[in-house]
């Protein structure tokens, strides 16, 4: 496991956000739900069984308790696009200890709140890598720019200079209608 997940990681073991956001959408947890909701559930309850067999606490989850825990997630998976990936660099995590915990007994409630922590330092990653893009973006300029202009743009530039010069015209007829009404007077 820890080879396919070494893409989705950094030098130091924490988890590559902008890697994790390339993960296709049809492989992010939600999809795989919506096309197979028993493979992905069981994907998630294995997963989850084995990193908390690796965690020494007093007073574990029950089976009843994993299989709820792994719906909760497939539920949750929608509000911030959560790949298995970002399920298996948590329970990783979780494992090796990034996140405080007490050692005596892990419920729902508690693994939830843990996760919420990496899901919010994987939202503010993300917030983070886009402000960055932007920021690149707008120091290189859009190089999808060009200086010529494009068919429509000439025609309304050339219609433009048309009815300026008919404008111009009127003016000039206008005046001489005018010179002819004061003379026509005398």
């Amino acid at each position: 496991m820890n080879l396919v997940l070494r893409q989705f990681k950094n030098d130091d073991g924490n988890a590559n956000f902008p890697a994790l956001l390339s993960v296709p959408s049809e492989f992010r947890l939600a999809s795989m739900a919506r096309e197979n909701y028993e493979d992905t559930n069981m994907l998630i309850i294995g997963a989850l069984t084995v990193a908390l067999e690796n965690i020494n606490v007093k007073r574990g989850l029950n089976e009843f308790q994993i299989l709820n825990l792994s719906e909760l997630i497939i539920e949750e998976s929608s509000q911030d696009n959560l790949s298995l990936e970002d399920v298996l660099l948590f329970l990783q995590q979780l494992v090796v200890g990034k996140f405080e915990m007490s050692y005596e007994s892990m419920d729902i409630p508690k693994f939830m709140k843990m996760f919420e922590q990496y899901r919010e330092e994987r939202h503010q990653n993300l917030v983070n890598y886009r402000m960055e893009k932007h920021a690149q973006y707008s120091v290189s300029g859009n190089t999808g720019r060009t200086n010529s202009a494009d068919p429509l743009s000439e025609h309304f530039s050339k219609l433009g200079d048309t009815i300026g010069r008919l404008k111009d015209s009127l003016k000039e007829t206008k005046k001489e209608n005018e010179i002819l009404k004061k003379v026509d007077k005398f």
